[in-house]
This record gives C-alpha cells, structure tokens and sequence, in this order.
C-alpha cells in the first residue's frame, strides 16, 4: 500500500486537545498528567498509565491499564485510514460521524468531549464490530450505545467564533460505558430543531494545545467564511473520546522513511523504529516485508539503545518490484502490535550516458516540459510520487539533468557548505538545469549575500538575490548575442510565461512567484524583466568553470508558445555542451587534465573509472585503503591524449577479493596528479 509517506512535499504540522479524563458532564475538567502522546492511523493517542496514585486522584476503584484520549490528528491525503467522518445529507443535516482507532485490541468507551455552536438534545451513539474500516455503512457495524445528551451552552464567543471549549459526555459515571474490539464510530442524531450541532474544520484537523485554529472553522451563522455541511460530505468535526484499555501493546514510533530507488543502490537503509511498552516490557520486534505478491520474510529487530531497534531487508531486491514493510511486535504478556504498511518501489534505471534525467518537484503543473522533451532521450523521475530522490540516482551516469520544482527542498540551500549528491554530480563535469521559482523561499533565504564556499555561490553564480518580489509580469527578455536568451532581445522578441499557473488567489495579487537575482562576478544574467532589470536584477543566470555547467531560472519556465520553450531548452543544453567541451582543433586533444567519479560507487564487484589527459603522458592509477597502504595498481604505462577507461575488479595486488569499505584512487599523469574517493559494498 503506498500510502500517505509517498505524499509528503509539506510539512504536517499536529495540534492536541486538552487531555480531559473522567470526570462529570461539566466544563473544563482538570487534565491528568501526560505519560505519552502517540500517533498512529491518523489518530493523536493521550495515554496514562494508571498506577495507584492516579487511579485515586481520578476517584476508579482499582489501578492498573491504560486511559487513553483519541483525538483525529492531521490528515494531509485523502488515503489517510484514520481520519473518516461523515456529515448527513438532505436539506437539514441531521446525523455526524466519527471514526477512532483505538492503540490497543479492545478498548471501553468512557466519556465523549465535543465543541458546540448550538444547544439541545441529541442522541449520542457509538457503532462497533465494523468490518469496513473506511466508512460507516448500516449492514456493517452494530449500534452499541444510544445516550441522550442536553446541551444547554453552546461553546462560541461573543462574536459565534469558536471558544476552543470541550463538554464531556460521561458515560463511564452513567454506567454506560461499552466494551467495543479495533475501533468505533461515535456520533449524534440532532433533534427536531437541527440540533445541537458540533463545530467542524475544513478538513485539515489542525490542532493546537492551546487551542483549535479558528480561521479554519466553520460555524452555522457566521458569514461567508464559515459555513455547515448540508450536502454528504468527509469532513472532521471537533470530537474527542475517552476510552480504557486492559493492557496496550509495545508501542511504535519513528519508523525509517525510504523512498523509492535505483536498482542497485546500496544505500536502501536498515529500518530503525523506536519500541517501547508503557505497561511491561517488549518481548519480540520483527521487521516484516514483502517483495510484490511473494511471501512474507521476516527479520529480528535488534536494540541499539534508547528503546531504538534496527533491521536490515538482509537482500538486495530486483529492479521494477514494490517491496512492502512493516513491524510486528508483542509484549511479555503476548499483546501484539503490528503497524501500518509502507512501501517503496526498486525502480529500473535507464542506459548510464541517458542525455536528460529529468526532475520533476512539484513543478512542472501544465505539462509544457512534456511536449518539448518528447522525442529526446530523457528518463523522469518526480520527487513527490517516488518520496524523494538519493545521491544515487543523481550520480548515475546522466549528460544533464533538468530540475524543475516549485520550492525544491531536495536540491541543497544556496547556503549549503557539507557534500551533496547533486555536487558530487556537477564536480564530475555535470550539467543542471534548474526552473523553480520558490528555490530561495524552501531554503529559508532572506536578504543574504552569499560568498565562496556555500552551494549557490560556488554551483550556481548567485551572491544575491530577493525572494518572492510580488507580482510582475510574464514577459521575460533576454540579453543580446547570448548563447541561452540572444533570441529573446527586447523590443522585437521576449519570453513569454504562462501566468497563473497556480491560479489566481485574488484580483489584485497575479504573480509568477518569481525571485530576483544577482550573480556572482563569474557568472552571467541572461534573462530580466523589464521590473527586474529596472532594480538591476535578473531573472536567469548562467555559470560555469569549465568542469561543469549550471544554469539557474527563478520564473515559471512554460511558454505560451511551445516553440519559445523549446528553444530555451536546446540553447541551454547546447550551451551546457559548449562551456565543458574540447576546445582544440584536435579531437583527440584534450584541454586539460580531469578524473572522473568513478561508476557505479558504491560498488560490487567492479568499478569503472575514467581520466583525461592533454597530452601523451606516463599515467599509473592506484587503489590505497584508508591507511595509504597500496592495494593494486591499475595502470602503470605510456598513454596517448584524450578519454581512457580503466576498470577494477576489487582484488589486490594478488588476487585476491579486498574487503568492504572506503578506498581511494590516485592517478599520476606527468606533472598532474588527482585522488578520489570510492567505496566496495558486499
């Protein structure tokens, strides 16, 4: 199941409920103390652990198990299982629904909090034994309780906005609280006048512990901003429920993320999780998974400490198969937990050498980059479906690489001084293309001028620029004779963009959500505004240092006129070409000296690794370990100009296989020497 982790380009941000637990039907109850907040299906899980102090503070007759307050946390995909509820259809709404998964097997159901704009009596029910856990449907669950409830003080302000207030139905002091297996559906038939009815958000369930967020309510009779469902409709409404568990499994939390990845890669992490119990201890914890529709493989967790434990898959996986995973865990009493599946996919990866690996984070909405690049050799590659994107990928072996994003949190900072893939792939004579117009917004620029050392100065040409300048035009120009944008010189020819591609917020504010720029004293603006010129910034620069080649745009690039695109695509490639290749009458000549990266790295068992040289020279290429100890020699005799290729198979001077780990090769050439890094994974 690939579920809500193949979603996430924003961030989740979760919100909590007062934790108020057993008490009468009145306000504002005194919250016991927190032991643990856990999240899980969609659910925000308040749990204390009731020894014999809190069982008496709470007036229960015996210690021992679990209280835990369910309240629905964020949902930022529809494919979220923990958040479902339901506002009744027809002309006056009459019934609301929600769904809980419980942390535990089985759970009591003890008091019902909830948020009013207005008052009455309503029927209060909760429905269990559901065999459909998505929505509630009357031949799938069992009406288990059936409480009235008056409410005679609707929770508003003076003004009908929400108070943040909770009342408490308490069905565990009635006498009615009810034994109910997995999870329930608790809701309210309103009365004959349409009420009382409960505060609903508008589907983002944002929580605060000091509050709910008001501007994303909506309230019965408060104008146009808020308003009540009358139509069926999946929505969240403010409702929380407390319920007691006999014992709860071990509880599990921070489960590695892993995106989808190149056949081969190495670096497919082991799952860590952190696993601990409330209420004893953990007795097993298994990593299990599944490689497509093949049988289950399971594999021992170990802890590592701090109740962390690891689990490495033990296998390397084919290429086009989605591996399944998840961790099962019980307890020493044998309660058992098993979490919600995630899943990545081994994707098969293009011919090393392929012309364009193209990027696609959040960007590129219109499809214009689709038509230009039909017919070229090109492999895609979207950040968002694939849960991101490793080194690995970045590094296989592509010509250029075109990114387009809007908001690219997946390229470094400008401000970024540690290693990167994406330098590893430019240090290695590469090109990249980048087209996004929030890439200063994601990483947190404002105001900064950038200096040697740091990725936008020393990769991208940029020391300055303003991000989000506010609205401008879609008319781009470009500067005369200029390899990318000489065909683009105002006043005969410019660029036009396709504005509102996002759509028009409001009538007065139209933008492209572009940012102004200033490059560095290497580096060259080549397309400008008429805005952007006027305040001596463009909009597009280009830089080089004869290695590699980036050119960067911070406006939308879809042209109303796919021609105008296609020609800014094919100029900046052929400019790519141009600023890193042979400059001498000679092809076999070459300018300089160069050691490539070596490919695949990591690798098993043979590695392949290229050099330039500018003229005949005496070449030796040698592996050392770590120690400076020398392992093998590749190379060591006369060779002409130009590109070679050398292979190594992973054996010592003697023959033999050398273990894993980090090695480094040098290659002597004359008066030119160069060393690299690679690394042999078995």
């Amino acid at each position: 199941m690939r579920q809500l982790l193949r979603l996430m380009v924003l961030s989740v941000v979760f919100f909590g409920l007062s934790a108020n637990v057993i008490a009468g039907d009145h306000k504002n109850k005194t919250a016991v103390k927190e032991d643990h907040v856990y999240y899980e299906k969609g659910m925000r899980h308040h749990l204390v652990v009731m020894n014999e102090k809190r069982a008496a503070e709470l007036g229960l007759p015996a210690a021992g198990g679990v209280i835990d307050t369910i309240t629905h946390a964020n949902v930022s995909a529809p494919e979220d299982e923990g958040i479902q509820s339901y506002a009744g259809g027809g002309a006056v709404p009459d019934t609301v629904v929600n769904w809980y998964w419980f942390a535990a097997d089985t759970a009591e159901i003890r008091e019902i909090h909830a948020s009013f704009i207005t008052t009455g009596t309503g029927s209060w029910n909760v429905w269990g034994n559901v065999t459909d856990k998505y929505r509630p449907k009357t031949s799938d669950y069992k009406l288990l309780l059936d409480v009235p409830w008056t409410i005679t003080q609707a929770d508003t302000n003076a003004d009908g906005s929400p108070s943040s207030n909770l009342q408490v139905l308490d069905l565990y002091g009635q006498g009615l609280s009810a034994e109910v297996a997995e999870g329930c559906y608790v809701g309210e038939y309103f009365d004959g006048t349409n009420g009382p009815k409960m505060f609903m958000d508008d589907g983002n369930h944002l929580r605060s512990d000091a509050g709910w967020g008001r501007s994303l309510m909506y309230i019965a009779s408060f104008g146009n901003w808020y308003s009540w469902a009358t139509s069926t409709t999946w929505t969240e409404f403010i409702q929380q429920i407390v319920v007691f568990y006999k014992k709860v499994a071990p509880l599990v939390e921070h489960i590695t993320y892993i995106p989808d990845f190149f056949e081969g890669n190495p670096y497919y992490p082991s799952v860590e999780a952190t696993i601990f119990d409330l209420d004893g201890t953990v007795a097993t914890a298994d990593l299990v998974f599944q490689v497509g529709a093949g049988a289950e493989s399971r594999v021992a967790m170990t802890p590592t400490g701090d109740d962390v434990y690891s689990g490495n898959f033990g296998t390397t996986f084919p290429g086009g198969e989605i591996v399944t995973f998840w961790i099962e865990t019980t307890d020493d009493e044998g309660n058992f937990r098993a979490t919600s599946s995630s899943s990545f996919e081994v994707v098969t990866p293009p011919a090393q050498g392929t012309d364009i690996f193209y990027v696609n984070q959040g960007g590129q909405v219109d499809g214009a980059f689709d038509a230009v690049l039909d017919g070229k050799d090109v492999f895609s590659w979207d950040v968002n479906a694939h849960g991101g994107i490793t080194s690995y990928e970045i590094n296989w072996g592509f010509d250029n690489i075109l990114w387009y994003g809007f908001g690219s949190s997946e390229l470094p900072s400008p401000f970024e001084t540690d290693d990167q893939g994406i330098k590893d792939y430019l240090n290695d004579g590469g090109h990249l293309m980048i087209v996004d117009a929030d890439y200063l917004f994601i990483h947190g620029y404002d105001d900064s001028v950038l200096a040697a050392g740091q990725f936008g100065f020393d990769y991208l040409g940029l020391v300055y620029g303003l991000s989000d300048v506010g609205s401008d035009d879609s008319v781009h120009f470009g500067v005369d004779a200029d390899p990318i944008s000489g065909s683009f010189v105002a006043p005969a020819d410019s660029f036009v963009t396709m504005p509102e591609t996002f759509g028009v917020w409001n009538a007065d504010y139209e933008t492209d959500w572009m940012d102004y720029i200033i490059p560095n004293d290497n580096a060259t603006g080549f397309m400008h505004t008429g805005r952007s010129a006027a305040y001596g910034y463009d909009t597009a620069i280009r830089f080089s240092d004869g290695n590699f080649a980036t050119a960067l745009y911070t406006f939308r690039l879809e042209a109303s006129d796919e021609a105008q695109l296609q020609t800014v695509l094919d100029n900046t490639l052929t400019w790519f070409n141009l600023a890193t290749a042979v400059d001498d009458d000679n092809s076999n000549l070459v300018s300089g000296y160069r050691l490539a990266q070596n490919y695949p790295n990591p690798f098993n068992p043979t590695t392949t690794i290229n050099f330039t040289l500018a003229k005949k020279s005496t070449v030796k290429l040698i592996v050392y370990n770590t120690l400076g100890a020398k392992i093998a020699e590749i190379i060591n005799e006369d060779l002409t100009a130009g590109e070679h290729q050398a292979v190594w198979n992973g054996l010592n001077a003697d023959g033999q296989k050398v273990a894993s780990g980090l090695y480094y090769y040098k290659l002597s050439a004359d008066d030119y020497s160069a060393v690299r890094k690679m690394l042999l994974v078995k």
